[in-house]
């Protein structure tokens, strides 16, 4: 997952407003740890995968922070979509990230910070698997919300065919 990556919409601190051309702003990033493990880097989609906009050290990183946190977010975040945002705090700057949804957010954050606990200890071999195990466990959460879903959705259906037949029970007793 995180060496692969993931799109996101990048949040970013811009008060002279030079980056919105004509209301044209596409603030899609394609974010994921570099193969050698040691940098988060990101670049725009449909840019070739092996070359990056810009990135941060892995080393430089002192926090990860779910949420608004950063003064970034605070100006330009949606507060219905919070919890799909968080925030890389580096020593010299900071990644805003707008997720999808907030489980993707939450594994993101997740993977991150043990990345950086474990980073230093762990071989990329062994960093990669526990990244597979990520990926898998997102797969498992998302087909666990479609099963429930679906569940609800058979549920409703067979709750308004009772009322329906009660209806017409009502109205029409000799039927």
């Amino acid at each position: 997952m995180l060496y692969d990556g993931q799109m996101f919409t990048k949040h970013h601190h811009d008060p002279v407003g030079r980056f919105n051309l004509n209301g044209k702003k596409d603030n899609s990033r394609l974010v994921r740890i570099s193969p050698d493990g040691q940098r988060i880097t990101w670049h725009k989609a449909g840019m070739n995968p092996d070359t990056y906009c810009d990135s941060i050290d892995l080393n430089s990183v002192v926090a990860i922070n779910p949420g608004f946190t950063t003064l970034v977010f605070k100006q330009t975040g949606n507060r219905a979509k919070e919890p799909c945002c968080f925030s890389i705090i580096a020593k010299e700057r900071s990644l805003d990230l707008e997720c999808a949804n907030e489980a993707t957010a939450r594994k993101w954050i997740e993977g991150l910070r043990a990345l950086l606990k474990y980073g230093n200890i762990l071989t990329p071999s062994e960093l990669r698997q526990a990244d597979e195990r990520l990926k898998q466990e997102i797969r498992q959460e998302e087909e666990r919300r479609q099963l429930a879903l679906r569940k609800h959705e058979k549920d409703r259906n067979k709750l308004k065919a009772a009322r329906e037949r009660a209806h017409r029970t009502m109205h029409n007793p000799n039927s």
